[in-house]
């Protein structure tokens, strides 16, 4: 494990889980793979990894700048502000930092958003428990036009937590109602 600051992590294979890379302050990860997590803190960026885990971590007042795209993970947590985009996440994502933009991702879990003024937006989540995205006693974060399937809801209806104090619109698959009247319909007849 490492605690360095303003340095790049380029092309390593870590193969223990209890080694960890950790670029803490302006640092550049990519092209790793790694069976532990990596860590970021502000003004960090990491691109075209494989690791269990990418984690930004509350650090200093200035938690900004953390940019997450293009790895194959199975849990982000954010803990600074930033971006998360273009990545493969087969469990979880945790928003812990105020306004991040979490889009265009597979995400194959649920998100969980514990802070304000985030986007989730143009993503493609599935979840195997009864919601997709779980915005808590939160405000002033937008969920809109991502794909969302959960084991018993669809799309908008797929969001938990404060609905009213965010923006939830705008996902599908959309929910239909369908009646059909088929009480005038018999064997062998054309309806209209």
């Amino acid at each position: 494990s490492s605690n360095l600051c303003g340095n790049v992590f380029v092309g390593n294979t870590i193969y223990r889980t209890s080694m960890n890379l950790a670029g803490l302050y302006n640092s550049t990860v990519y092209n790793n793979n790694v069976e532990g997590y990596i860590g970021l803190g502000p003004n960090s960026v990491a691109y075209n990894n494989t690791a269990d885990k990418i984690e930004s971590a509350t650090l200093t007042k200035d938690n900004k700048n953390v940019v997450v795209y293009n790895n194959t993970v199975n849990d982000v947590v954010m803990g600074c502000e930033g971006s998360v985009y273009n990545n493969v996440i087969n469990r979880a994502v945790t928003l812990n930092a105020d306004n991040v933009k979490l889009y265009d991702n597979i995400i194959s879990g649920t998100v969980t958003v514990n802070s304000n003024g985030n986007e989730i937006t143009d993503n493609k989540i599935t979840s195997t428990g009864d919601y997709t995205i779980d915005l808590g006693d939160t405000s002033n974060n937008k969920v809109s036009d991502n794909y969302l399937i959960a084991v018993t809801a669809l799309g908008d209806g797929s969001v938990k937590g404060n609905i009213e104090n965010n923006v939830v619109e705008h996902n599908y698959p959309l929910v239909a109602d369908i009646n059909i009247d088929a009480s005038n319909v018999f064997i062998g007849q054309n309806t209209t």
